[in-house]
Order: structure tokens, then sequence, then C-alpha cells
């Protein structure tokens, strides 16, 4: 018994944990088997909920953080800026990085710099 509870057991760390949908409406994000809300409450709107529903939009591509404005703001990134924090997306990209951790230990969902960010591959199905 404690041989078979063994094996299952290492069958199981070696599965693919995947991205599988994100709910924008509730704020869920479901990787796995596990629901994550993004946020303090269901249903609240926060920038990693607003992160996560661009960068679904294309997983295969880095989004540049100006792509993200326009899609984010609705407006051309030459128009002026200077009221959007510097930081804004790379907060949103750590905030979420951390409520992924905390729920499932995955440390590198959201693969990012100070420029650009993305969902990381690992995370993502085979299409």
């Amino acid at each position: 018994m404690f041989h078979n509870q063994l094996l299952f057991e290492i069958e199981q760390s070696g599965k693919r944990i995947y991205l599988e949908r994100f709910d924008r409406e509730r704020g869920v994000l479901i990787i796995g088997d596990r629901e994550i809300i993004l946020g303090k409450k269901a249903g609240v709107e926060n920038n990693q909920s607003r992160l996560l529903a661009t960068l679904i939009k294309d997983t295969t591509r880095f989004w540049a953080t100006d792509e993200l404005i326009e899609d984010w703001e609705g407006f051309d990134p030459e128009h002026d800026m200077s009221d959007i924090p510097k930081h804004r997306f790379y907060d949103a990209a750590q905030d979420l990085n951390t409520t992924v951790e905390l729920a499932t230990g995955i440390t590198d969902f959201i693969d990012h710099t100070t420029k650009q960010v993305r969902i990381n591959p690992l995370y993502l199905k085979e299409i």
C-alpha cells in the first residue's frame, strides 16, 4: 500500500500545471485545479485582473508597456501619459505573481520587466 501511494505521489508531482482559464467578471484565475481570486473580493476588478485580461488576448507575445496603456486606457501611447504611474504594470505583474505563488507555489507565472510583460509559456497548454 505504501509503495502504491509513493508511486501515485511521484506521478502527481511530475504533472504540469497549466492556465486553464480566467473569468474576468468574477476576477477568478484557474490554474490546474485551483481557483485563485485576484483581489480582496471576487468580481472587483483591479490591476492584476486587468493585466491578465490583456495578456490573455495574445499569449504568444510580450506586451510592451505602451501597448498595455493603449489597451487599458483606450488612447494612443503618443498621448500625454505623465499622469500614468511609471511602474503600474510592473507592480501589477509582481502582485499577480505573488497571488499565484501563494495559491500554487508557482513563482514565475508572469514573465516581466519594467518594459514588457507576458504569461510564462511554461504554464500555457500546447496549441
